[in-house]
């Protein structure tokens, strides 16, 4: 957490937490003075929830409401198709 007073320049910190249940186990990913933050290397597939919260070297506030979002699924790979037959095709990739 932090408060600088410079020059009458105040600033504080947002506390950004993370989960992968709506209700609890937030743990702290990072502190941010700014009002945006990129959460990178997920796990596809994976419902992932936030909430955030702004403090300063006094105290914290209250949370913000929970938002989530689930990541895409990885993209298929090996993509391929292949005649077995006059009407039938095959199509075969990876998962």
């Amino acid at each position: 957490m932090v408060l600088t007073s410079n020059n009458n320049k105040v600033t504080v910190t947002y506390e950004i937490y993370r989960s992968t249940n709506s209700k609890k186990g937030f743990t702290k990913i990072a502190e941010v003075e700014d009002d945006s933050y990129i959460n990178a290397n997920l796990t596809y597939g994976t419902t992932y929830y936030y909430k955030v919260r702004v403090c300063n070297t006094v105290n914290c506030s209250k949370y913000s409401n929970v938002a989530s979002l689930k990541t895409m699924p990885k993209k298929v790979e090996d993509f391929a198709v292949s005649s077995i037959g006059t009407n039938n095709v095959k199509l075969a990739w990876t998962k």
